[in-house]
């Protein structure tokens, strides 16, 4: 069963968080920027690589300076265009929504791979057993082919040690969209839930500490 989601993105997260989150749960966003994605969501701690955004804490997604175990969820919404032609134009047209965007775009798919499997396995390092990761991502086109940005996510995810928990896609509804079958591509994205498993080991540390308390 395929649960479809549309609205505003901070909507839209609020959503997922609600779901899949843990209640009170420190939430760690690492690609804050403005902090939109997670603007409806209590307790974050934003992380950017940018000075110049609204982030808490300046760092890499894939350097993450935060003690192991010390977070409960994470965040995750990663650059997903390729190429300046695809950063700077939208089916060959200016698009100032993007054009100033110098980190929505990488240059090409190994370079997205990259940022996904080392952020990935900085997000296991941080997060407590049990602990989930929601990513927002979206398809995206590199020299005429479409490249599953998704499924690059999900096999970085898995081989950091995490395991696919759900996927649901989003809609963005904007007027004119699907008019034409190439401009369908990039108004529809994913919510990928992973979470960090519950290890034997962890599972009678958790209990010790929950008896001795």
């Amino acid at each position: 069963m395929w649960t479809t989601l549309t609205g505003p993105q901070e909507d839209t997260m609020k959503q997922v968080a609600d779901f899949y989150l843990p209640v009170d749960g420190r939430v760690l966003d690492v690609s804050y920027g403005a902090g939109r994605l997670t603007s409806r969501l209590a307790n974050v701690t934003g992380v950017d690589i940018d000075p110049q955004s609204g982030a808490d804490v300046v760092a890499d997604s894939a350097d993450l300076p935060f003690k192991a175990r010390s977070y409960e969820s994470a965040v995750f919404d990663p650059p997903c265009l390729y190429g300046r032609r695809a950063n700077n134009t939208l089916h060959g047209r200016p698009n100032s929504a993007w054009s100033n965007s110098e980190k929505s775009k990488n240059k090409d798919p190994g370079e997205f791979a990259q940022r996904a499997f080392d952020t990935a396995e900085e997000l296991y390092r941080v997060l407590v057993p049990g602990g989930r990761a929601v990513v927002k991502v979206m398809d995206a086109r590199y020299k005429r082919r479409l490249v599953a940005n998704h499924c690059i996510t999900i096999e970085a995810f898995e081989s950091a040690g995490f395991v696919t928990f759900d996927i649901l896609v989003y809609l963005k509804a904007s007027p004119g969209l699907f008019k034409q079958e190439r401009t369908a591509q990039p108004t529809h994205g994913y919510y990928l839930v992973f979470e960090k498993p519950i290890t034997a080991v962890a599972a009678a540390a958790l209990t010790v500490v929950g008896g001795a308390a």
